[in-house]
């Protein structure tokens, strides 16, 4: 692939992240259905990193987690566990999974739990909210964002067969 190719395609997929996170941030923020916001950022990570491999996921993880620091608001941990987030899926979508929607929904599926287990434990330790409330409101959440995951997957699944699937044939 070419160098002009590549620009373009990261150029691609660096608006496909803006664009999930605009529409996380300005969209369902303001519609909240049921009372949650969606975290589609996780899933965009899970996308990119079930279409491109390991080592494109954990670069864009590192994207995702710095746009997710100022979007949901949190420290630098999410940069780092982003990271690992993207070359963990990465992995398991090439070597375990297919990538394929489904292993693209199982991926962001396990990032999601592991986001969720994350955040309800340190609320709960930190005793923001009783334990029971935490899990409903994180539940949830993971819900509807596993109902709009499907959107996230076919952005990503566009810019990839547009300018990134070029890259492995």
């Amino acid at each position: 692939m070419a160098r002009q190719d590549l620009i373009k395609k990261w150029m691609a997929y660096t608006l496909a992240l803006i664009l999930t996170a605009g529409l996380q941030s300005l969209v369902f923020t303001r519609l909240k259905p049921l009372g949650v916001v969606p975290v589609l950022l996780p899933t965009a990570m899970a996308a990119l990193a079930a279409l491109e491999g390991a080592a494109a996921g954990a670069g864009f993880g590192i994207a995702v987690g710095v746009m997710s620091m100022y979007v949901d608001g949190g420290s630098a941990w999410v940069i780092v566990l982003a990271c690992l987030g993207g070359l963990i899926t990465g992995v398991v979508a090439k070597y375990m999974l297919s990538r394929s929607f489904m292993g693209y929904m199982l991926c962001s599926l396990g990032a999601l739990v592991l986001r969720m287990v994350w955040m309800v434990g340190s609320r709960w330790l930190s005793g923001a909210a009783a334990l029971p409330v935490l899990l409903k409101v994180g539940g949830l959440e993971l819900l509807w964002t596993m109902v709009l995951s499907p959107l996230v997957y076919a952005l990503f699944r566009f810019v990839y067969l547009r300018w990134g699937s070029a890259y492995y044939a």
